[in-house]
């Protein structure tokens, strides 16, 4: 009986220190992990080893599917949803993620202008008539406008709206639901329209107006209730208010909560729920900004011998910054992605500040264009697709 207690006895003691052993393992893979998120969260060089050694961040030219073609002053490429399209001699010849042809439509514009969101492409007519949407393999619908197109927006649920001028007015304001159906036109007299947008619950239409006839140079935020206002025009704006004296709104965006954020010359604002409130006033050594993300703004600026890339957010104004050595050719935001184009070599940081991925090029990369899903790498006889 004593013989098998201590047997008992012993199976309890090693079973006790396996789970201790157990335990402590797990208590250090937990701090390793930690450790290692932390750094990699705050430590720019253990983030970049990490990002391009063991995530394998970097993609190289060649390494992606590919669509060749011939360039020439006639071609325009876009992006919209999964989809690459090229337009040249009133033909959009549209390709799939993967660089397959899917379909072509006709599409008669000479000088064309677009916008995309979500699935939906809009194309106009800079400086003519003529409208198109384009989703899901078929023009939704085209139409013509009795002023000439100077800028054309969608949003994710097919709305459109476009500015136009015409010699009785300095700008023209139309907007159309996603069957083209025309929803109301506003009318600026004295004021240019300097951007505009549609939120994304389809409700309300905003419109940045510029006025340069005074002594003082004039921005005012025109916002239009969309639901309203084919019932009672006279309610229907249920904003407006001069934004900034001697500072010039230059873009505005609804965020993905529909906020409406505003670019000034100086700063950014938010709007939400007709309260004005400053996000952030640029530093001296700002680059660029943007507005168009889905829940952040950023800011590039040069640090030294170093360019940060600041995203800043809009719901709480925390911010983080991601670090590179080359001056950016060019910026680009979609969605929640933030491309800056350095020569041969590009770089997708997410909203919050992190990489997602870097591509590098073996030649110089004439452009890019991008949508909320993919981005086409344009070279002067390729485009290399890549999802973001």
């Amino acid at each position: 009986m004593e013989e098998e207690k201590e047997i008992k006895e012993e199976k309890i003691k090693k079973s006790t220190i396996k789970k201790i052993i157990k335990i402590v393992i797990f208590i250090l893979l937990i701090g390793i992990i930690s450790a290692v998120i932390f750094f990699y969260r705050e430590n720019r060089d253990v983030q970049k080893f990490i990002d391009e050694n063991i995530l394998r961040k970097v993609v190289q030219e060649d390494q992606n599917p590919s669509i060749q073609y011939t360039s020439d002053l006639n071609t325009n490429i876009y992006t919209f949803g999964r989809y690459v399209g090229i337009l040249s001699n009133n033909v959009l010849t549209v390709y799939n993620q993967y660089a397959k042809q899917e379909f072509t439509l006709n599409i008669s514009v000479t000088t064309p202008i677009f916008y995309s969101s979500g699935k939906y492409l809009a194309i106009a007519e800079k400086n003519g008539n003529k409208i198109y949407l384009v989703a899901d393999k078929n023009i939704v619908w085209q139409g013509d406008t009795e002023g000439k197109i100077e800028k054309i927006i969608v949003n994710r649920n097919g709305y459109v709206a476009v500015a136009l001028t015409q010699a009785s007015y300095k700008t023209i304001i139309v907007a159309y639901n996603q069957k083209g159906k025309e929803l109301c036109k506003t009318f600026l007299s004295s004021t240019y329209a300097a951007d505009i947008d549609i939120s994304g619950d389809n409700k309300n239409l905003a419109i940045a107006e510029t006025n340069l006839s005074g002594v003082q140079i004039k921005s005012t935020i025109r916002i239009v209730a969309l639901d309203i206002v084919q019932e009672n025009s006279d309610n229907a704006v249920i904003y407006k208010d001069d934004i900034g004296i001697d500072s010039l709104v230059t873009n505005i965006h609804y965020d993905n909560q529909n906020r409406l954020i505003c670019m000034l010359s100086d700063r950014i604002l938010k709007i939400e729920k007709g309260v004005k409130e400053e996000i952030v006033r640029y530093e001296d050594n700002v680059l660029f900004a943007d507005i168009s993300l889905k829940s952040h703004v950023i800011q590039v600026k040069q640090e030294d011998a170093q360019i940060a890339v600041k995203t800043i957010s809009i719901q709480n104004g925390n911010s983080r910054e991601y670090i590179i050595k080359e001056i950016p050719k060019e910026v680009y935001t979609k969605g929640n992605s933030i491309i800056i184009h350095a020569g041969n070599e590009i770089y997708f940081i997410d909203e919050t500040g992190f990489l997602n991925q870097k591509y590098i090029g073996k030649q110089e990369i004439k452009s890019i264009v991008v949508s909320d899903y993919i981005a086409a790498i344009i070279y002067r006889n390729k485009i290399e697709i890549i999802n973001i």
